[in-house]
């Protein structure tokens, strides 16, 4: 059995997802792709007036968003090829780095090299996309080569309206996102828990993330342990246990405490709108469906054991979604506005990146305001609850608007976060 960790979210809803787009002949990528196609054509109604402004005197400030500006880098498909779009250019965009508190990896760096290219390019629309989860710099660098594909297809054909709905000088500029969003925290474990008889690191340098990590790792390891003491098939169809071991339970319930994520129900922010944390219930559940579907191996029952980690994740890099968004998110996204007040400002996020791009709109707690509205948001198959952007979740006792529900009203009232919602694509199963 290979003891690499592969700590993955069971595939079920994207398996329902799928089924359910290929019965109307989709792919997921293919639903994305049109949906980022439909976007762009929205965006050529939108006339509102773009000033032209001179920035030949203009000093470019300094942005201190707490985001680590990559070099501009140049987008390629999926087999590698560059992309290219009006007048056979390459289709470039900068990648803005945060770590998992929203803050700059390199303090020394800053934004600048972003705002100097806003008063340098003077785009006429500037284009912010953020990745879900399970995700490096590397895997979002080819996410977004193939979404800036769909875009840059799209806004080739159409460069025409695009060009007319902005006094014939359309100039876009994208931004990619990257935040920490890999399960299992910010550690590599590939191959680190290879051995079994290898016990967890012992001792912490007192940070949070030490504990966590020997926490992990001690899950980890415990499930190593345990499985491979069921390692005989015979004995495993039988003795595959029928609830999660005492010492299993102990070390989740350390592991939940220390990422200090709460129990505020539906309608709270994202990471802390649960229920409770059953770890039992998931483990219980999670064997069911193995020994339905006839897996009863040794690497069978350490899925199952991690089972209660897989959920522990979801929920902790849900609420990390929502912490980059709301702090180095906005005051990116304040700083960019600032820096150029004529600009179209456009958001995207898929998955967990609905998260981020959500609350890049509300900044701390939902009390942040921005200089002016962004001009489209588009949520893409969002990891966030279907009663997010609800006006009233009538079950919860008082009822209660969706924690996003004030980019919906503020929009509707002629706020400062939105200008245009238009009627949402069903997501949700």
């Amino acid at each position: 059995m290979s003891k690499t960790l592969t700590v993955e979210l069971s595939d079920h809803l994207y398996d329902r997802l799928n089924l359910y787009l290929q019965t109307r002949g989709y792919s997921r990528e293919e639903w994305v792709r049109e949906a980022i196609e439909g976007w762009v054509a929205v965006l050529n109604r939108q006339r509102r007036s773009h000033p032209r402004i001179d920035h030949s005197s203009d000093i470019a400030p300094q942005c201190p968003c707490g985001g680590l500006i990559m070099p501009k880098i140049q987008a390629v498909d999926a087999e590698g090829n560059p992309v290219l779009w009006h007048d056979d250019q390459p289709v470039e965009y900068y990648l803005v780095n945060f770590d998992k508190e929203g803050v700059e990896e390199d303090p020394d760096s800053g934004s600048r090299e972003l705002v100097q290219a806003l008063a340098s390019e003077r785009p006429t629309d500037v284009f912010i996309f953020c990745h879900g989860w399970k995700t490096d710099i590397e895997r979002a660098q080819v996410q977004y080569g193939k979404w800036l594909k769909a875009i840059a297809g799209r806004m080739e054909a159409d460069w025409s309206q695009l060009d007319a709905a902005r006094d014939g000088q359309f100039r876009p500029l994208f931004v990619g996102l990257v935040w920490p969003s890999l399960v299992g925290g910010d550690y590599d474990w590939e191959g680190e828990l290879s051995d079994t008889s290898r016990s967890p690191a012992v001792g912490s340098d007192g940070s949070a993330d030490s504990d966590e990590q020997q926490a992990i790792e001690k899950i980890i390891w415990q499930a190593n342990r345990y499985s491979e003491q069921l390692n005989n098939v015979s004995r495993l169809k039988s003795e595959f246990p029928k609830s999660l071991p005492q010492e299993m339970r102990k070390l989740d319930r350390e592991l939940n405490l220390l990422y200090g994520l709460k129990y505020e129900g539906v309608g709270a922010k994202p990471g802390d709108d649960r229920e409770g944390f059953d770890y039992k219930t998931s483990y219980i559940n999670r064997r069911k469906q193995l020994i339905k579907d006839g897996r009863t191996d040794e690497d069978s029952v350490r899925d199952a054991l991690l089972e209660p980690l897989r959920v522990l994740s979801f929920w902790k890099m849900k609420k990390r979604a929502c912490r980059v968004g709301e702090s180095g998110g906005f005051q990116l996204l304040q700083q960019l506005q600032q820096a150029a007040p004529p600009a179209r400002f456009h958001l995207m996020g898929h998955s967990f990146g609905c998260i981020v791009v959500s609350a890049m709109l509300t900044g701390h707690n939902g009390g942040g305001h921005l200089s002016r509205p962004v001009d489209s948001l588009v949520l893409l198959q969002g990891a966030l609850s279907c009663y997010s952007y609800c006006g009233e979740i009538a079950f919860t006792r008082p009822k209660m608007p969706g924690y996003f529900y004030p980019i919906v009203k503020d929009s509707r009232e002629g706020g400062q976060r939105l200008r245009f919602v238009g009627r949402p694509i069903p997501t949700y199963l």
